[in-house]
């Protein structure tokens, strides 16, 4: 899955993201699942959302489609990180 986002962005986000606890993460605006894969290889329990279910390549990792300008349907307080790029 190749990254969507412009050069230098997953690196910057890769270099926060391994300093902290691994736990749940949730990935939102995951577009392809280029940051949910490497999060969910990294030992994240990764969770991605994204209002395309169809442009989404990761069918290893769990998928909640939902539009981000309302509510998403997930717990609150359900996860340890949030990541959104750009």
């Amino acid at each position: 899955v190749y990254e969507m986002a412009m050069p230098g962005v997953h690196s910057a986000a890769h270099r926060l993201l391994e300093k902290l606890p691994r736990g749940k993460l949730v990935d939102l605006g995951a577009g392809r699942g280029a940051l949910s894969r490497w999060a969910a290889g990294n030992g994240f329990q990764t969770t991605a959302v994204d209002i395309n279910r169809g442009n989404y390549l990761t069918a290893d990792i769990d998928f909640v489609e939902a539009d981000l300008n309302h509510t998403i349907p997930m717990p609150a307080a359900s996860a340890d990180a949030v990541v959104a790029l750009e």
